[in-house]
């Protein structure tokens, strides 16, 4: 029996091992809809590194990020987690993501090229919300791999 849905919610910090372990889950049962909710996880490894590589996943939604300390570092964690999740063609993520991946546009445009025809409206994003009011409820959804490549509220 495969699973369509499956939602991981942690309102705390979560253990790497679980998280990686739910991430092996939806990737072995041909999950298609992922929802990760987490406040951090331990030791600031986020996103998990992924040794598989999944075809069936359609969503993808991050809540996390909730205090990013090395940025860049974020970034390219992001990258990694991102190139596992290649045929994912609906991408949600919290505006603290989005603006990690503000910051390296040329960069993520390199890594990804998914991301070439993104267009990040930072000044409204920084208008809508600061980085210190964000709520963990705000999400930016991209079209990831679809038509609609414009990033929207």
């Amino acid at each position: 029996m495969d699973l369509d849905t499956l939602i991981y919610r942690r309102d705390e910090v979560s253990p790497a091992m679980i998280l990686k372990k739910v991430i092996d889950y939806a990737f072995s049962h041909k999950v298609k809809h992922l929802d990760l909710w987490v406040d951090g996880v331990e030791g600031r490894e986020w996103p998990v590194v992924l040794t598989g590589f999944v075809n069936s996943l359609i969503s993808l939604r991050l809540q996390s990020c909730s205090k990013i300390d090395d940025e860049k570092r974020m970034f390219d964690d992001l990258m990694m987690f991102f190139s596992k999740v290649y045929s994912v063609k609906s991408l949600k993520v919290c505006k603290a993501i989005v603006h990690i991946l503000s910051l390296f546009q040329e960069e993520l445009v390199s890594r990804c090229p998914h991301f070439r025809d993104f267009k990040f409206d930072v000044e409204d994003l920084d208008r809508r919300t600061s980085k210190s009011t964000m709520r963990k409820t705000e999400f930016l959804e991209l079209g990831y791999l679809g038509y609609e490549r414009v990033l929207a509220p």
